[in-house]
């Protein structure tokens, strides 16, 4: 079991109850960490989003976006997806964490992604009005 808490992400023994790993991070987590394929994708306020090898707890990656990262990645076909706080939201690739597309809002990005078929949903704090 993964937990993101304070400034740290945990790796729990579902077993024993035991602490396998802990991994710090220089700001808090404020989502639930996603594991794909053997790694940990955590988002933090520190403004990285970082991918962790889910047995050692080693860092493999990690991506820096222009503010923090409030939501949780969702990953899908080596690809990693999630939205920062500086209205942009990211198309990672799983492996060596490369950009593969960003999509720019008018407002943060606080909710967690979701993929159906060849689409990507999420929400931002953009403001529409209809006429």
């Amino acid at each position: 079991m993964f937990i993101g808490s304070d400034k740290r992400c945990y790796a729990v023994d579902t077993g024993n109850g035991k602490i396998k790993w802990v991994f710090g991070m220089d700001g808090p987590i404020t989502s639930s960490p996603t594991v794909a394929e053997g790694t940990v994708y955590v988002g933090c306020w520190d403004t990285y989003l970082y991918a962790i090898n889910a047995e050692n707890g080693k860092l493999k990656w990690k991506y820096e976006a222009g503010w923090g990262i409030d939501t949780s990645p969702t990953v899908r076909d080596s690809t990693v997806f999630f939205g920062s706080m500086d209205n942009n939201f990211y198309a990672l690739d799983a492996e060596s964490g490369k950009n593969l597309w960003t999509f720019t809002c008018q407002a943060s990005i606080h909710s967690s992604p979701v993929v159906y078929g060849k689409y990507v949903f999420f929400g931002s704090d953009d403001v529409f009005k209809s006429i």
